[in-house]
């Protein structure tokens, strides 16, 4: 019967210690995107529950081009594709990937995984062809015989792209820039002219797209915004005719150079300016406020998921600003939240169409209070698990020990009655000896 108690406790110590590190796991999720072919995308991974600490490792991304990843803030380790982080406040979302995606001339999935903390977590990226856009109807060009003055004053721009305000005002060029026939930078929109630095041209109309309207030789035109000023230049003041030659090649350098430096160009061989040229390589937000909601603290343009709580409300009020100025912002599921649990997608593009972004805000609806006091009740029910354990443990001991005691007295009694046993037994042996031996010498 001891040894089988003895056999018993380790097995029942064994399991009670499993019990009580038992704890539920956080489970690990990231974002589907959908890019246009060649564009550049992000895939945020997150975790359900506060984790104080993580290992991600990039495992598979065939047909993608791995670009870069960061993590959440600078707790978090980069090394080749992994994340490592860990702090004692917790993290919810762990990191960001950025890939490139391969030029498609149909609609593909690719699957990129990762493995958290052992977990498996897998993402489908969507890429669709680029939408190929018909060529701009161009008006009838003048006859050869018709001069150039005689050219319609306002001709017909059927590819014009933005909204404009009525303005008249005289602008200056910023340094050589070209005069377009449409506000934007595609192929259909014909250079039609350039202007020098300092330049001045008359502007009809500011765009909501960052172009200027202005009238070129007789004609609408269009040039991009941020390469116009309405600053004046200042007159030279007079040289001297000994230094004319060094002067003259002294700011020839120093405007090529400012000019450069202030319209954040590339000049080509010809003189003309490249517009495409951006330092924002990669889209991104550059700003995000939510009515209700302060995310000050946590916004970064390289967080993609966000997580608010709403007691109610059927409508979100979301201000999003991205870095490129000539992108396009479009918001969805801001509205008729239904149930728990609600998302609302950002979703960046480009004016040329080449990059994609996507932001989401998990949107929770519910009393605070409910979800505080659900959690108390768990916590409070685990802590009395864990007492009436401990109890059990404590009573199964003490039954052990005293089951031990008893036992080992009663050994000690029997032994202490068997030798009392064997010695009176002893003595009567004796003395029967002796009797025998006197009547024995009384016959001799």
């Amino acid at each position: 019967m001891r040894k089988k108690i003895l056999k018993i406790v380790p097995i029942l110590i064994i399991l009670i210690l499993g019990i009580l590190t038992i704890k539920v796991n956080a489970s690990y999720r990231s974002n589907d995107p959908t890019v246009e072919s060649g564009g550049t995308f992000s895939i945020t991974i997150s975790s359900t529950e506060k984790i104080e600490n993580f290992d991600a490792n990039l495992t598979g991304y065939s047909g993608l081009t791995f670009v870069s990843c960061s993590g959440v803030d600078n707790t978090v380790i980069v090394n080749n594709g992994k994340l490592s982080g860990a702090t004692i406040g917790g993290y919810t979302t762990l990191g960001t990937y950025t890939f490139k995606a391969p030029e498609v001339t149909e609609k593909k999935t690719f699957k990129v995984s990762f493995n958290i903390n052992g977990t498996t977590n897998t993402s489908t990226v969507t890429v669709n062809p680029k939408t190929v856009t018909p060529p701009p109807t161009t008006t009838q060009p003048p006859s050869t015989t018709e001069k150039p003055s005689e050219k319609p004053t306002t001709p017909k721009v059927t590819s014009v792209q933005g909204k404009y305000t009525d303005v008249n005002e005289t602008v200056y060029a910023t340094g050589s820039i070209n005069v377009r026939k449409y506000d934007s930078t595609e192929d259909g929109s014909s250079v039609v002219g350039t202007l020098k630095k300092d330049e001045a041209i008359v502007r009809t109309g500011v765009g909501n797209n960052g172009w200027s309207r202005v009238q070129y030789k007789g004609a609408v035109a269009y040039i991009s915004s941020r390469l116009l000023t309405k600053t004046a230049p200042q007159p030279e003041e007079p040289q001297n005719n000994t230094n004319t030659v060094a002067n003259t090649i002294s700011n020839e350098i120093t405007n090529t150079i400012s000019n450069e430096i202030t319209t954040n160009t590339i000049t080509n061989e010809v003189g003309i300016v490249d517009e495409n040229f951006d330092d924002s390589a990669i889209l991104k937000l550059k700003s995000l406020k939510i009515k209700g909601a302060d995310i000050s603290s946590v916004f970064s343009p390289d967080i993609y998921e966000y997580k608010i709580h709403m007691e109610t409300g059927r409508k979100l009020e979301i201000e999003a600003i991205a870095n490129q100025s000539d992108a396009t912002v479009e918001i969805l599921g801001n509205e008729d939240f239904e149930g728990d649990e609600n998302l609302v997608t950002i979703i960046l593009k480009s004016a040329d169409g080449s990059q994609t972004c996507t932001y989401q805000i998990i949107v929770t609806l519910g009393e605070v209070s409910e979800q505080t006091n659900s959690e108390n009740e768990i916590d409070i029910m685990y802590i009395a698990l864990a007492v009436i354990i401990g109890l059990i443990i404590v009573i199964t001991i003490v039954i052990i020990v005293l089951k031990v005691r008893a036992r080992k007295n009663e050994d000690d009694l029997y032994d202490e009655e068997n030798t009392i046993f064997n010695y009176d037994k002893e003595v009567g042996i004796n003395e029967e000896d002796d009797d025998d031996k006197r009547k024995k010498g009384k016959h001799f």
